[in-house]
């Protein structure tokens, strides 16, 4: 066995380390340390992996041996658990994992995404006849962006038009803040009553709508411990339109960022949007034609990842690439810096969308490419994403063109998913 590169720095300062700038204290360890060492997190080891034939053996042939590990992860990741309940993005229960999925398939398949994207044009068009009949000359992505995500959620996959939006898009907001005050608790209590609300009203309607929620009280409606499971449905749609729609407007506003900054990328948008919008509205059969929108969406994802890094936690002792895995080590896959690593990528730290021309499936092309995970559990609503990234962001330039303000400084909030720091707020340059 070969011995693995330790770091020398006690369990405070690893802590302090994370809380203070996560990004750049694990990049700091990775200049040091290379791309696979440990680290002493009492009472457990932790490992940094950064090798993509390591990363496979952990997310997907040698699955089996790993898990979230909500006994042993940080207090992020309890925090987000006591926000979603125990859902298909956290759950280590496999049983109730592979049937949750089971529901969840069928409103993810092809089939539907003509009538998704209805729904995301006609909210993204409400959004852009606001914007053009503004006056101010600065548009807040950070807020516009996750209301439009969340409005396309409900109408679409859940196939809901009287949710108490404000309270959600509140819960939301809060879930981003660096601050875990007493209010945000007391948004946990309104937010389960939100969704049980929600779920009852459902239940009590006559007539049977062929969406999401539907799927979930009629896979359970013979079950005998009714109390339990209106808990675990409560639970599956609170992580569903939490984590269903934050990711993917974390990745539009990213998006929006870097084309913020490159005019000549906005016009070939603008031109590819245009030469469909001209003859019908579009629709999920027209993203194959959106290619140049779909690589800058891809490279967006590559350059900020919303989910920068993947945890996992080995249930009993394990061999990788001549390493040995202890039990309870909590493997920790640093997805940022992989997708921005010098011996995997050419000109890491820029902007190139054309890297993913002619690219249909990146992770093949690309093994160090990664943003909606590796193997069994990686992300089920990435070509969801994929179609309401590109049919948004062709709304977007077709209709305006923008520039990142001159005193605007990035700065990274990686406490949940990946966001910036300070709202992006983009100068309109032009309404075509």
């Amino acid at each position: 066995m070969k011995e693995m590169p330790h770091a020398n720095i006690s369990p405070r300062e690893v802590l302090r380390g994370f809380k203070q700038d996560r990004l750049g204290f694990i990049q700091k360890l990775i200049n040091q340390y290379g791309s696979v060492f440990s680290l002493s997190l009492k009472p457990h080891k932790a490992i940094i992996m950064m090798n993509p034939d390591m990363i496979n053996h952990i997310l997907s042939s040698h699955k089996d041996n790993y898990i979230k590990g909500t006994h042993v992860q940080g207090s992020s990741f309890h925090f987000l658990k006591a926000a979603l309940g125990d859902s298909i993005f956290i759950t280590d229960d496999k049983a109730l994992w592979a049937k949750h999925r089971r529901i969840v398939m069928p409103h993810l398949q092809r089939s539907k995404y003509n009538e998704y994207a209805k729904a995301i044009i006609s909210n993204g068009n409400e959004m852009i006849t606001r914007w053009q009949n503004t006056q101010e000359t600065r548009i807040n992505i950070s807020e516009a962006i996750p209301e439009l995500t969340l409005r396309n959620l409900l109408n679409s996959i859940f196939n809901e038009k009287n949710f108490d939006f404000d309270t959600l898009l509140e819960f939301t907001y809060l879930m981003k803040a660096n601050d875990r005050h007493k209010s945000f608790k007391t948004l946990i209590t309104i937010f389960d009553k939100l969704v049980s609300d929600f779920i009852l009203r459902r239940m009590n309607q006559l007539t049977s709508k062929d969406d999401l929620v539907n799927s979930f009280t009629e896979a359970y409606q013979n079950e005998q411990e009714q109390s339990i499971v209106f808990n675990l449905i409560r639970n599956e749609l609170k992580g569903l339109l939490i984590a269903g729609h934050e990711t993917i407007a974390g990745s539009i506003i990213w998006s929006c960022y870097l084309l913020a900054q490159d005019p000549e990328a906005q016009l070939k948008i603008k031109t590819e949007f245009d030469a469909i919008s001209a003859q019908h509205r579009p629709t999920y059969d027209d993203i194959a034609k959106l290619t140049f929108t779909s690589t800058v969406f891809k490279e967006s994802l590559r350059l900020y990842p919303p989910i920068y890094v993947i945890s996992r936690v080995a249930v009993a002792d394990d061999h990788c690439d001549g390493f040995i895995i202890p039990k309870d080590a909590i493997v920790m896959i640093p997805i940022f810096q992989l997708q921005r690593a010098e011996e995997y990528w050419d000109q890491p730290e820029k902007f190139k969308p054309e890297r993913f021309s002619n690219v249909p499936f990146p992770e093949e092309t690309y093994p160090a490419y990664m943003p909606f995970g590796v193997g069994q559990r990686a992300c089920i609503g990435r070509e969801y994403a994929a179609m309401e990234a590109c049919l948004t962001l062709g709304m977007i330039f077709s209709t305006f063109q923008f520039s990142l303000p001159h005193d605007y400084q990035l700065a990274l909030n990686a406490e949940n998913s990946l966001w910036p720091k300070s709202p992006l707020q983009l100068i309109i340059q032009k309404k075509w």
